[in-house]
């Protein structure tokens, strides 16, 4: 799937096996995408996992990341990394990822939607929709005149 979503990219390194060394546990699939002499790291998590794992994701990916740097020692560049989460679940994961100093790397973070195998990009940088709501603004007047007039009970 992910050579297919990133045209011109190959997968040189997939895993989701523990490895103690670096606290990484089987709860997140991990590898390297590579593109001539730049790669990206990816890590991703699925929808089985609790929020809290999913949340928890980015420290992990900027983990794995640093992790793919230091092992390709110069020989490929590890331009950032590519975090996948589970369609719906990005919300706080987005918010951390906009306030990360954008100049140590690039990173893009993904929603995949596990059934249809669909996924789509989170802008990061937009965070301007928030929920919000209108509450009717009475006339001070006709609230005073209601409750004169209203029956006393």
């Amino acid at each position: 799937m992910l050579e297919q979503q990133f045209a011109g990219f190959k997968v040189v390194q997939l895993s989701s096996a523990m490895d103690l060394e670096r606290s990484f546990g089987p709860i997140y699939a991990r590898g390297l995408l590579r593109q001539g002499q730049g790669a990206f790291a990816v890590l991703g998590v699925n929808q089985q996992e609790t929020q809290a794992s999913i949340d928890a994701a980015l420290t992990f990916a900027i983990l794995w990341m640093n992790a793919c740097r230091e092992a390709q020692d110069g020989k490929v560049i590890v331009e950032g990394l590519k975090l996948f989460v589970p369609a719906g679940t990005s919300a706080l994961t987005r918010e951390r990822m906009a306030h990360l100093n954008q100049e140590a790397a690039k990173r893009q973070l993904y929603e995949l939607a596990e059934r249809g195998e669909s996924l789509r990009e989170i802008d990061c940088g937009d965070r301007g929709n928030i929920a919000t709501r209108l509450v009717h603004c009475t006339d001070e007047k006709c609230r005073r005149i209601r409750r004169h007039v209203a029956p006393r009970r």
